[in-house]
């Protein structure tokens, strides 16, 4: 019986029917496959001013940031992506296709833009997408790639969705325009990125 409903925890956690369906998900979030030095899709998220919402929002702050969070990974996960690491409102996820990690980061933004928030408040994120090797290790992912998706979304601006150039898929999904990049110097790096602006379009 504890099993069971075990089992029908993780169902619902996922948001899918049965095992079957359960393991369909795995495996397409690229779970069960050795992650050693793996090439993968990086996605970083990161609320812009968010300590000035939890000043003006006291207690209902808890509200937001467990929906924020909430609408932030089920997006991640619908696009095959894993989020493995994560901190208050910040999110990281890897994908094994460039175009799905571009798809989540756009339709984050859009989601984000349409939800009712406590307050009635807007909450913009900065997104970063990148691409490079990360490693487990000892269950942790660590890897250069993941400090320069870091860095990149730290200089996208709030509500936007910044690409790097190695993280562009081609062809790119339905919806999806890639602005023209331009060269930054991101802090504690020694290599310039070649960065866009990546946008989505709302359906309809």
């Amino acid at each position: 019986k504890t099993v069971r409903n075990n089992v029908s925890s993780i169902l619902t956690k996922l948001r899918v029917a049965d095992r079957v369906a359960a393991i369909a998900a795995a495996r397409a979030a690229g779970l069960g496959a050795s992650r050693d030095n793996a090439f993968r899709y990086l996605l970083f998220t990161d609320m812009g001013g968010s300590t000035r919402l939890a000043q003006d929002l006291g207690a209902d702050y808890v509200t937001l940031l467990k929906e924020h969070n909430s609408l932030v990974d089920e997006t991640i996960i619908r696009n095959g992506g894993v989020v493995f690491g994560s901190a208050g409102d910040a999110r990281f996820a890897w994908f094994s296709q460039a175009a799905d990690a571009l798809l989540a980061a756009t339709q984050i933004q859009q989601r984000l833009r349409a939800h009712s928030f406590p307050g009635d408040v807007e909450v913009l994120v900065r997104i970063g997408v990148h691409a490079g090797e990360i490693t487990d290790h000892d269950g942790e992912m660590v890897g250069l790639a993941l400090h320069e998706t870091a860095r990149i979304a730290a200089t996208a601006a709030a509500g936007s969705v910044l690409a790097s150039a190695d993280a562009i898929s081609d062809p790119l999904p339905a919806g999806i325009d890639v602005l023209p990049g331009a060269t930054h110097e991101l802090r504690d790096l020694d290599r310039p990125l070649t960065l866009h602006p990546v946008v989505g379009h709302e359906a309809g």
